[in-house]
């Protein structure tokens, strides 16, 4: 396509040369480069999920179970295995804060909401194991906790490649 002369106002140069084979305004990608993405369930809500767990857990860890732990010893087991279910989400925690500083600047997936759901369901379980009397209904579904573990990691990873 010839560029086409059009008009011009000044009495100076009468044409300017216009050349209309590039792409009109409104083709052209628009970005905004002053602001900052922040990806909220990275960024919020699994941080607190996450920070709201573990004030709850060592509270009744320390509140509740070693007093208990304490008075009698027949009782160690189980104060083990709280501290093992503990001491998973813990491993838990450091992993997704790892991973929330890396992915909390980074648009939002799909990925994101299920591994909330399984955050979710992973730190009701371990609340479950602290509670003294209700441990039972933990340890039995101890194995779900294994498996949100597994699962929720493998689809961190995953994130984290895809950004």
């Amino acid at each position: 396509m010839e560029p086409q002369q059009t008009p011009n106002p000044s009495p100076q140069n009468p044409y300017v040369t216009v050349s209309t084979t590039a792409a009109p305004v409104a083709a052209l990608p628009t970005a905004v480069f002053d602001q900052v993405v922040t990806n909220k369930i990275w960024s919020r809500t699994i941080k607190r999920l996450n920070y709201v767990t573990f004030t709850i857990c060592a509270g009744l860890l320390l509140v509740i179970d070693l007093p208990i732990r304490l008075k009698s010893p027949k009782l160690a087991g189980f104060l083990t295995l709280m501290l093992l279910a503990f001491g998973s989400f813990v491993v838990c925690l450091l992993f997704e804060l790892w991973a929330s500083k890396k992915l909390q600047s980074t648009p939002q997936s799909s990925l994101d909401s299920a591994i909330l759901t399984f955050a979710v369901i992973r730190n009701i379980i371990i609340g479950l194991n602290v509670i003294p009397l209700i441990q039972i209904i933990g340890l039995i579904a101890y194995p779900l906790v294994v498996l949100s573990i597994v699962v929720n990691a493998t689809m961190i990873i995953i994130r984290l490649k895809q950004k």
